[in-house]
């Protein structure tokens, strides 16, 4: 008898066709095979079902936000996508955490934002190599690149910075302060992560350095540059 919670994740997003096979190889007598996302609509489909779960709202309150996050990300403008990122998160559930410890990983912050903008069918590039290291997410979208380090911090949510409003039932809002007290945009500036998308033509160029804090699940610090 086979338990439903036994089931392996990877083997029911294949029978449903959210993963094909890409090669296959054998090894000690057993065929190996490795998967991937077929097609862009597809994985724009699996990236709606993940935030959807996240967030465990319906797919028009879902909308809501892809509208904010991709006019934020299609014109440029840094301070409406972090206070989108903060109704965001402070959106989710408090109850998807009670038997598990993902807020206290800098990687669960990452997915949640990926799966976004993924459903957002922008260009999107995890753990981005450089020669100095690697940044936690490259955003493409339109003319607009985003360079963004992750960090976790373990203090209290600050103040309400002037410019970011919160609204009712925000858990916290992001703290918008000097770039050298920001730990993720030091990293990115330090590394020179965003060097090699520096002075595409018609392409503007943002470094983004987000800090979280476990205990509110959301954003306390956030600073960002354009980068000329």
């Amino acid at each position: 008898m086979i338990l439903v919670e036994r089931i392996d994740p990877v083997t029911l997003l294949f029978q449903a066709g959210y993963l094909t096979i890409d090669h296959a190889r054998q090894i000690f007598d057993q065929w190996l095979f490795s998967l991937r996302v077929p097609n862009q609509e597809v994985r724009q489909a699996l990236a709606n079902h993940l935030v959807d779960a996240y967030t465990s709202r319906l797919p028009s309150e879902r909308l809501r936000w892809q509208k904010t996050l991709y006019d934020s990300l299609a014109q440029g403008d840094v301070a409406g996508l972090l206070a989108a990122i903060s109704r965001l998160f402070a959106g989710i559930p408090w109850r998807n955490f009670t038997a598990n410890d993902l807020p206290l990983t800098e990687g669960y912050y990452a997915s949640v934002l990926y799966a976004f903008f993924a459903s957002l069918n922008a260009e999107i590039i995890p753990e981005d190599i450089s020669n100095q290291g690697q940044v936690d997410l490259t955003i493409k979208l339109v003319d607009y690149i985003y360079v963004i380090e992750i960090k976790l911090n373990r203090g209290q949510a600050g103040p309400v910075p002037s410019g970011i409003e919160p609204r009712p039932g925000d858990a916290t809002v992001p703290v918008l302060t000097q770039a050298g007290d920001n730990p993720a945009l030091v990293q990115i500036q330090a590394r020179g992560y965003s060097a090699k998308y520096r002075g595409l033509p018609n392409k503007g160029l943002f470094e983004v350095g987000l800090v979280f804090d476990p205990q509110a699940g959301n954003l306390t610090q956030a600073d960002w540059v354009a980068v000329v």
